[in-house]
């Protein structure tokens, strides 16, 4: 486990690529200071945050990374954050329960990543997990279920 002193990423909606922190802060034409971007028209942009863990491979862990290994599902796990800790999400597991919340299943990643590999992230390559688990409705339902 190695911190990336650049914790971030963003995937750009308008060039559909994934850019990273030096990128965003030099090649964009964007300006950083202090490790904060300063740009006001970043509506294009969804940034993702690194867990400051890494794979058996040694590839850094982002939000939104797609995991593969032996947890027990064929589908890929989807890293999230919730309740404050990095987890894996078994995407396929999830499910709308009536009052809106979603149930699932997950594993913390500081105790999987040394097993995990990177295998893309919901971005890049969708059709790796369940199309039906949007991760924005499940950031919501842990809003409103905390």
């Amino acid at each position: 486990m190695k911190p990336n002193r650049n914790r971030y990423r963003a995937w750009d909606e308008k060039h559909c690529e994934m850019v990273s922190w030096e990128q965003l802060c030099s090649e964009k034409n964007w300006a950083c200071s202090l490790g904060i971007l300063t740009n006001q028209t970043a509506h294009h942009l969804t940034f993702l945050q690194s867990t400051e863990l890494t794979d058996k491979a040694g590839i850094e862990i982002f939000e939104g990374d797609l995991l593969d290994g032996p947890f027990g599902s064929d589908a890929p796990l989807v890293v999230v954050c919730r309740y404050g800790a990095w987890v894996g999400v078994h995407a396929p597991t999830c499910r709308s329960e009536a009052e809106g919340a979603r149930e699932c299943h997950w594993d913390y990643i500081y105790d999987i990543s040394d097993k995990a590999e990177v295998i893309g992230n919901i971005h890049e390559n969708p059709e790796l997990f369940d199309p039906d688990f949007n991760m924005a409705e499940d950031a919501e339902a842990q809003k409103h279920s905390s």
